[in-house]
């Protein structure tokens, strides 16, 4: 799960090409034997999701990113925390040419 950023929207009918540039980037920063395997299944989005162990979060909307392996993982987490930007997260005028970062 990864937190959209405060203020920014998701526009549900362009999650197909967040996934597409995941991959592309989740391939790029896989090994070469790795690239076949690296694979970004899916993304939905979630809405009020909870901490199982209570902590309270300011966030209230997140992208549940589905990955073939679990060692992809990390790597897709520091894609996100480095920043990207994905075509279908409507960011607010106040973050007009900033990539929005993702917090896991």
């Amino acid at each position: 799960y990864f937190a959209v950023p405060q203020g920014c929207t998701v526009d549900q009918s362009r999650l197909e090409e967040m996934r597409n540039r995941l991959e592309v980037r989740l391939k790029g920063s896989v090994r070469q034997a790795q690239q076949d395997a690296a694979k970004v299944v899916g993304i939905s989005v979630v809405e009020g999701h909870k901490s199982i162990f209570g902590f309270e979060s300011p966030h209230t909307l997140f992208l549940k990113v589905m990955v073939s392996l679990p060692h992809f993982i990390p790597r897709l987490k520091r894609i996100m925390e480095d920043g990207i930007d994905l075509e279908g997260i409507v960011k607010p005028d106040t973050m007009t040419g900033m990539a929005p970062q993702f917090s896991a």
